[in-house]
């Protein structure tokens, strides 16, 4: 937040728009911007394989019923929401195609791209993707696919009023 760009916002950014075959993304707390849903629907839409992997239940409840509207967008651009079942998992990376993998401390969410001190690694290094795509792979076996159930609306008005209220948080 103490300088005039956002470069954590718009490597992010970048790295969605530059995937070609996979994106796949780990983050506890997962409220994107309006710009980096359309960047996610764009690429589930165009066919890249975007995994988001999330708890099924975080430690902040207004910020999971917030991520419903968000998350069943994007399933239905093609993109696979995968929650992580055991419990809470803090983790926040990113991996596209071969290419990159992104470490760090940002959620996936507008307070840690605009408001917090957050920092990420971009790693280029084979053997280290491969690795975060193995921890990644085990991660997934321990996931379930989001229900495509349609809500009720009562559910899309209270999860509407969290997803407002939820970046002051």
């Amino acid at each position: 937040p103490d300088v005039t760009d956002d470069e954590l916002f718009e490597g992010i950014l970048s790295l969605i728009f530059a995937a070609q075959k996979r994106l796949w993304i780990v983050s506890p707390y997962f409220l994107p911007n309006d710009m980096l849903s359309q960047a996610l629907r764009i690429a589930g839409e165009r066919g890249v394989d975007v995994r988001i992997i999330i708890p099924k239940k975080s430690d902040q409840r207004l910020v999971d019923l917030g991520r419903g509207p968000v998350l069943r967008d994007l399933a239905a651009s093609g993109c696979k929401v995968m929650f992580f079942m055991p419990g809470m998992i803090h983790a926040k990376a990113m991996l596209v195609d071969d290419a990159v993998a992104a470490v760090g401390s940002a959620n996936f969410d507008s307070r840690s791209m605009f408001l917090n001190f957050e920092v990420s690694s971009v790693i280029h290094s084979a053997p280290e993707i491969r690795a975060v795509e193995g921890w990644m792979n085990s991660l997934l076996t321990k996931t379930e696919p989001m229900s495509s159930e349609k809500t009720s609306n009562w559910r899309d008005t209270i999860e509407g009023i969290a997803r407002l209220i939820s970046p002051l948080l």
